[in-house]
Parts: structure tokens; sequence; C-alpha cells
């Protein structure tokens, strides 16, 4: 039995990591995607444990490698125009960097065509190379090695921006964010999310799909604990789009 196991155990690999995929969920812990982590391994190691013994491949198994390796290729260049937009937007923000103040809190927002949330890496960047605070972190994690003081975190900001960016309030967040790095990739609502930014926000830079707002008024302390708004809620940049679209 021991033997037949050891025979086939890339095939039991490939098997497992393919039901791994089908079954392990979305997010663990504040891990994300963890189930696309299983696929390619298990269909790598799936054509290593097909292939017949060397000297005994048939027509039949080199015609299906062909297919495979055709599939592999195809899926690869599925993917080559999103990796070069990748690549446009990550150099439009090096574009960007220079013009904000290090040490400085930035809040990244997705907003066009349709408001995402997720926008960690561009944040992530803003952080590493300028420093300050981002709106989105991983400080916020209660299992991150390092963690904001409780007094000092902004979680009403976080938590309703979280839920959509168009709800950023530019009358009361560009008291705590001097930046706001809106992506924007349709040129032809340029004109309008710039003037629903305003006046609390100019623009002080454009690079390919973004637009750097900077506060034109005072800001708090990156530390500082987050204000208590009054409990009228202030106007979004969602419904001012709403109003000038």
């Amino acid at each position: 039995m021991g033997g037949r196991l050891h025979a086939r155990r890339f095939g039991l690999l490939a098997a497992t990591l393919a039901l791994l995929f089908l079954v392990m969920p979305y997010a663990v812990n504040y891990g994300v995607l963890l189930y696309v982590r299983f696929l390619a391994p298990a269909y790598a190691v799936g054509i290593v444990a097909l292939a017949p013994p060397a000297g005994q491949r048939p027509a039949a198994w080199r015609a299906m490698l062909a297919l495979r390796s055709a599939a592999a290729v195809a899926l690869v260049a599925m993917w080559v125009r999103p990796f070069v937009q990748a690549d446009d937007n990550a150099r439009a923000l090096d574009a960007l960097f220079g013009r904000i103040e290090p040490g400085s809190a930035t809040a990244t927002l997705l907003l066009w065509p349709v408001p995402n949330p997720f926008m960690p890496s561009s944040g992530g960047r803003v952080l590493a190379l300028r420093g300050g605070r981002a709106l989105h972190s991983l400080t916020e994690y209660p299992n991150a090695p390092v963690v904001m003081r409780p007094e000092a975190r902004w979680d009403e900001a976080l938590l309703r921006m979280a839920q959509s960016p168009l709800s950023f309030e530019p009358e009361r967040d560009f008291r705590m964010f001097r930046y706001a790095l809106v992506y924007v990739p349709d040129p032809r609502v340029t004109a309008v999310v710039e003037r629903a930014f305003a006046p609390e926000g100019r623009v002080v830079g454009e690079a390919g799909a973004w637009i750097l707002f900077e506060a034109t008024g005072p800001t708090v302390s990156i530390d500082a604990h987050e204000p208590a708004w009054p409990s009228r809620r202030a106007e979004t940049v969602g419904e001012r789009l709403r109003k000038y679209l």
C-alpha cells in the first residue's frame, strides 16, 4: 500500500491543492485571496503527475500537453494589458510623490468608474516613500506587528470610507488628511471630480489617471485623536458629484 501511495504522491498532491482551491475561504484573520494561491501549483503538479514514464508518451498525451501549454500561454496573454496599465499607474504615482509633504496624512481613493475602497498598494507606496499616515494600512489590523495607539485611531473615517470612498467628506476629512490621492481613469469627469473636492481641497498635481488634492485649511497632526464631530453629517463627495453630473 505504501509503495502505491508513494508512486501516486504527485497526483494526490495535485488533487489536494485543487480541493483547497475550491474550499479555502477568501480571507482568514485579515489575510485575503487565500484560495487562489492553490490553483497554479495544482495545475503545475498535475501536469507532472499525469506524465507517462519516459519513452512511453503516446501521441494523445503529447496533444494534451500542447493544449495545456496553449491554455497557460493564453492565460498569461490575457493579463498583459492589465500589467501594462498597472505599470502606467505606478509611473504616474511616481510623478506625484514629490508633491506630498513628508510625514503627512494621505487618503488614497478610487472613485471612478466604480467606487472601490481597496487601494492598499497605492496608499502603501505613499506611506513607504513619504511617511506619515495612510487611510488604509496594516496598522488597523489587530494582528499586525505594529499597530496604531487606540487613542490615535481614526476609526470613524476608516469605517465610513471602507464602505465607499464616495463617502469622503471634504469639510471634515480635509481637517485630518492633508492630501487626497484620487484615481479617476475617465478624463471626461476630471473637472467634475475637482469641483466636488473644492473648496476644501485644491489640485496640486495630476499624472495619468491620478489627481492629488491638498487641504486648503489646517490639518491635525498625524497622531492626533480623531475629532469629535457634531451629529450633523457633512456633505460627501458622492453627493456633490450627483449634483454636478
